[in-house]
């Protein structure tokens, strides 16, 4: 499971942000989450230190971002299409709120690990 954990997220940084953000709310939700069929002591051992530094390199590269810019990041998904909310679409300033969503996210998934 390291293994696949230190492939998943090797090169996370670099990524689009849109990809960023998925890869890192499907691991919260699936492997982190409350639900998460991962038993907790297993949960931060699937994690070397290759994993570790992308998601601090992302939590820290990115501008912090408040909790209502998080549920207005998630209306907007909701409401403008997919492709849109994940700057992918018209809007000028899509990529930078994005890349902030992203490191929230890396934050979170760090913080999930550490408790």
């Amino acid at each position: 499971a390291r293994g696949l954990m230190g492939s998943l997220l090797h090169h996370l940084a670099s990524d689009p942000p849109y990809a960023v953000l998925k890869v890192l709310q499907l691991l919260a939700n699936r492997v982190l989450g409350p639900s998460s069929s991962v038993p907790p002591a297993v949960r931060g051992e699937v994690f070397g230190d290759a994993a570790l530094l992308q998601l601090t390199d992302l939590a820290a590269a990115s501008p912090q971002v408040s909790d209502q810019q998080v549920q207005e990041g998630q209306e907007e998904e909701g409401t403008r299409g997919r492709a849109t909310a994940l700057g992918r679409g018209s809007d000028g300033g899509g990529r930078s709120s994005l890349q902030a969503l992203a490191g929230r996210a890396a934050y979170e998934v760090l913080s999930c690990l550490l408790t």
